[in-house]
């Protein structure tokens, strides 16, 4: 069972999760790291229609160049990047500039957040291993990266969900605890009572971590 983020004597956060607690949190950013690179076409998933002297090339500044240029104009398709990613203007030429300006910056900013906290987790033992209650302890540094990777997570499933406010989600609650929905995954795809419990669990441990951080040590 998690123990909720405190302030240790130190100034460092401190919280408990258990092994499979840990593991489906890393699990799950980076499949929202995976899906970001995807959908915009950026690193090493999303070479495959880019010039093959690009693809091959040695040089990493070339590279990163290249991937950066996908980044500013390749617009979200998946309605759960694009959530993550919010056109700035109803008019498409404001929004493509917008996104030329800003997005590459912006999915680079998102991906650093969700490696930090995957790194965390990865940190507190090996992913999947046993020993429940390990401990995770961040410095305050980093915990802004903690509670947006944390925020990501919650919007892509917020998109996977239906929901578009907290009262979507106080219903959805209601249905999956009445079972007066039933609802039959894909092969390979979370349910729906998975995605409530976990969007759940991210919401929770995200105010824990407020909590702490507005505490005194």
């Amino acid at each position: 069972m998690a123990h909720s983020f405190i302030a240790r004597a130190d100034g460092r956060l401190m919280c408990r999760l258990e092994a499979e607690e840990r593991s489906v949190l890393a699990q799950v950013a980076g499949e929202i790291t995976d899906l970001i690179r995807v959908d915009l076409g950026i690193g090493d998933q999303g070479l495959d229609d880019r010039d093959p002297r690009e693809a091959m090339s040695e040089d990493p500044l070339a590279r990163l160049e290249a991937e950066t240029v996908r980044a500013r104009t390749e617009a979200p398709r998946d309605s759960a990047t694009k959530r993550l990613f919010p056109s700035a203007s109803d008019n498409d030429e404001d929004a493509g500039e917008y996104r030329r300006l800003t997005q590459a910056n912006l999915a680079e900013t998102h991906i650093a957040n969700l490696s930090a906290l995957r790194a965390s987790l990865e940190a507190a033992g090996d992913i999947g291993g046993e020993g429940p209650h390990d401990e995770i302890v961040i410095e305050r540094a980093d915990a802004l990266a903690w509670l947006k990777a944390l925020n990501l997570i919650r919007l892509v499933l917020a998109d996977r969900m239906g929901i578009e406010n907290d009262g979507d989600f106080e219903a959805l609650q209601l249905l999956c605890s009445n079972d007066l929905e039933e609802v039959e995954a894909e092969p390979g795809v979370a349910g729906m009572e998975f995605l409530a419990t976990l969007y759940e669990f991210a919401s929770w441990l995200q105010a824990t971590l407020i909590g702490a951080l507005n505490s005194r040590s």
